[in-house]
């Protein structure tokens, strides 16, 4: 079922295959109902089983083991765990290496893996220093800045410069979907007061964020100047993607994957579009 499945391109990271992430769209797995297909949301209701059968699909793909990603249980806040290359990672049968919302690495053999269902991946790459972020962030990752912290940490552990750092922000709930109670739209007002510029009030009780502006400005705040994403709207598009807000409890969650490419001899290692031979390619 792999040649199904379909990707969201991380075009600015993968640009030079030195590193490459992807996000995943619900095509291509085993999953049912509700979660079908490509259901990665280890913490569902879903068949334990067919979700690590689904994960197992596209770590077939992109030619890791499951002793080789690293993942967390998601417990949207913005804390980040770093990994350094010196660390021994000793993980098996999808075992998460504790309770955050992003994972920097200078490790070269391993993936970072996050799952999100309406809440974006934020995807960083230091290509200087050879270095990578991958973060959850719903709304309330999004209020509490989780982007500043994976940068921060970049910076204290690795001498990542802002300026070096290409980020890319996957889809995610939208604005035309993202209708909130004014308690919630008044908090990011409280925080950030430039935030009223990305809320369009409905009606004296209702109002709408653009989570996905805000997450571009934050890390425009912090110095990063290449930034793309994908404007795509998982409420929205139900055909390609899983919504907690449009579904509810029974949905899936899309997969973010992210990793440092290798180089032999200076020259930079054409395996990584390996990818693109099993993936039907379906960048949007």
């Amino acid at each position: 079922m792999v040649e199904k499945m379909s990707f969201i391109e991380t075009t600015n990271i993968n640009n030079g295959c030195t590193a490459r992430g992807t996000f995943t769209l619900r095509l291509g797995g085993h999953s049912k109902n509700g979660y079908k297909s490509l259901n990665c949301g280890l913490y569902t209701d879903d068949d334990t089983d067919l979700v690590k059968k689904n994960i197992d699909e596209v770590l077939k793909v992109i030619g890791r083991e499951r002793s080789e990603i690293a993942f967390c249980k998601q417990v949207h806040g913005n804390q980040v765990k770093v990994l350094k290359s010196s660390d021994i990672l000793k993980t098996k049968d999808f075992d998460p290496i504790g309770e955050y919302d992003a994972i920097v690495t200078n490790k070269r053999d391993l993936t970072l893996f996050t799952y999100h269902a309406d809440c974006f991946a934020i995807f960083f790459f230091d290509s200087v220093n050879r270095v990578i972020g991958l973060a959850h962030a719903g709304w309330k990752g999004v209020h509490l800045n989780i982007s500043k912290n994976v940068i921060n940490q970049m910076k204290r552990n690795f001498g990542t410069r802002p300026e070096d750092i290409k980020a890319f922000i996957s889809p995610g709930i939208q604005k035309c979907c993202f209708e909130v109670d004014n308690d919630l739209s008044d908090l990011f007002i409280k925080q950030y007061d430039w935030a009223a510029s990305y809320i369009e009030q409905k009606n004296h009780d209702k109002s709408y964020i653009d989570l996905h502006s805000i997450i571009k400005y934050q890390l425009k705040e912090e110095g990063i100047a290449d930034i793309e994403s994908s404007m795509l709207c998982t409420c929205c598009n139900e055909d390609k993607f899983f919504s907690y807000r449009r579904d509810g409890i029974e949905t899936g969650r899309m997969g973010a994957f992210i990793e440092l490419g290798e180089e032999k001899d200076g020259q930079k290692n054409t395996g990584c579009w390996r990818w693109r031979k099993y993936f039907r390619v379906d960048c949007i």
